[in-house]
């Protein structure tokens, strides 16, 4: 059990780690797609190419991580070495977090997908997969400069408050609005309302197991 222990930390922090990772790299994206979009059509092409393997791939982490997460109960069943006893644990999670770092890994993803959302809109404009009639129903804007920040106001509602816009008939459009709905759906109505209504109590394993990592770090 001791070894599950340990993985069950090192777990934690890579989640973590992960976690803050992917919304530093959407930061960055979008820091380098408004600094570098008018030097050339290969680096703006490229950037696009990247940042559509990034959707994909979260898409589908995130789907499946927090799926795993909040509808899959597990349970995990120890026999101890020289002894004739056995461990049996309901609702068995391979990482020690809490229910506020759950709940904070799930709002990081929000943002995280606001600003990849948000760069994957401009990007459909730039490369004029989407008609300039249809950005001027979603957003009302002619100044090309201004248009990211209207993207970025268009993707918070439909990734925060899980709202839906119609009146485009692109077919790549409506593939990536789905795409964002559906990591919206998971992350709010799916783990954070799961994760408010967690309770905040370990059980007395997990709780000694957090003291004495939490001891171990503050030495």
């Amino acid at each position: 059990m001791r070894q599950w222990d340990s993985i069950r930390v090192d777990s934690k922090y890579f989640v973590l780690f992960s976690n803050w990772l992917n919304v530093i790299i959407a930061s960055s994206m979008v820091v380098v797609s408004v600094l570098f979009l008018g030097i050339t059509s290969l680096l703006v092409f490229l950037i696009f190419m990247i940042l559509l393997w990034r959707v994909i791939s979260r898409f589908l982490e995130i789907v499946i991580a927090f799926y795993k997460d909040v509808v899959v109960v597990e349970d995990k069943l120890f026999k101890l070495k020289n002894k004739d006893k056995q461990i049996y644990i309901h609702r068995w999670k391979n990482t020690l977090l809490l229910k506020s770092s759950r709940i904070s890994l799930a709002m990081h993803s929000l943002l995280e997908i606001t600003m990849l959302f948000s760069l994957i809109y401009y990007y459909f404009y730039l490369f004029n997969i989407i008609s300039a009639s249809d950005i001027l129903n979603i957003i009302g804007v002619t100044d090309t400069r201004v248009k990211f920040v209207h993207f970025v106001l268009y993707s918070i509602p439909v990734t925060g408050l899980n709202v839906s816009y119609g009146g485009v008939s692109n077919i790549y459009w409506n593939a990536a609005h789905i795409m964002q709905l559906l990591l919206s759906l998971v992350l709010i109505i799916l783990s954070i309302s799961s994760y408010i209504g967690l309770e905040n109590k370990l059980s007395v394993r997990d709780r000694e197991l957090y003291t004495r990592v939490k001891q171990y770090y503050l030495k």
